[in-house]
């Protein structure tokens, strides 16, 4: 004999079964969204992440005294559209205006550096966590650059040396050359904006570089290749600095993405979303079983 299940019963089952998934996204954490940096030359973000190359240096420690550990690969704005200029203030080029990578924008001497031959062919490596398409645009400081004042819109050229749209994602990197301007010396800034065409974000990251005069000396990139160039020694810095070669850092230099640190702010939306579904799918079930039972 078959037994008769009471509707209300049948609900709950399936409610429990209905709710798990949501229980255990929330209790496990959620996954940060995260996607990319520069490595060559290596960022400010990625440096100073915990475990990065960079991160015991006096800046990175000050950086981090400011605003906190860093996720190094999630410096993000969305809807910006090309509106660079429009949506990140004078002084923060570096957060990209966001509180909690504030730090970044630090006007310090003591920045660590990575060296280049001024003029010279380089190979840049941004490493990708989550693959995007996109434009990437590489802008560098104009002369009389200070690290020592805030970084404006004003200290960059107009137009970026080096564009690159949709190049592919390869061992986690995505590679591109370009050329420094010519008769750049000295101390600089790269600062990098990676425009999502797949999804409505664009990323912002600040590298410190040394250029110098001479013949650049071969080096590997993160990527394997000697495509990338770099000199073996720094002029004309401001200050003393932390020096790192073209290749300065490795794919597994870099610390593993993390999860959110406040996975309970993330999770309430989830949970609430989720709670939203099952009253839903409860309130169905109930109208069918109980419309059967109605029926002659």
């Amino acid at each position: 004999m078959t037994a008769a299940y009471h509707p209300a019963m049948i609900s709950a089952r399936i409610s429990v079964v209905l709710a798990a998934p949501v229980l255990v996204a929330v209790l496990t954490g959620v996954p940060a969204l995260a996607h990319g940096a520069p490595t060559t030359p290596l960022s400010r973000s990625a440096g100073c992440q915990p475990g990065g190359k960079w991160e015991k240096t006096p800046a990175c420690k000050a950086a981090v005294e400011t605003s906190g550990k860093l996720d190094w690969d999630n410096l993000r704005l969305a809807n910006v559209n090309g509106k660079d200029r429009q949506k990140v203030p004078d002084g923060k080029l570096c957060s990209a205006g966001k509180d909690e990578f504030r730090g970044l924008d630090l006007p310090r001497a003591d920045w660590p550096t990575s060296s280049f031959a001024g003029g010279s062919q380089v190979t840049f490596t941004y490493k990708g966590t989550i693959p995007h398409q996109g434009t990437f645009r590489w802008y560098l400081t104009k002369t009389g650059y200070d690290p020592t004042k805030q970084l404006r819109w004003a200290d960059l050229d107009d137009a970026p040396f080096l564009t690159a749209k949709d190049p592919p994602l390869k061992s986690g990197n995505y590679t591109m050359t370009g050329k420094f301007p010519a008769g750049r010396t000295g101390r600089h800034l790269i600062y990098t904006v990676w425009q999502n065409s797949s999804t409505p974000d664009t990323y912002y990251s600040c590298s410190d570089v040394v250029l110098t005069g001479g013949t650049p000396a071969t080096a590997a990139t993160p990527s394997g290749t000697a495509k990338a160039t770099a000199s073996a020694s720094a002029s004309a810095s401001t200050a003393p600095a932390v020096e790192a070669t073209a290749s300065g850092t490795a794919v597994a230099d870099l610390p593993p993405v993390k999860r959110v640190s406040n996975t309970r702010r993330m999770a309430l939306p989830l949970l609430f979303s989720g709670v939203a579904g099952l009253a839903l799918a409860t309130a169905a079930l109930l109208f069918v079983l109980r419309r059967r039972r109605a029926s002659p």
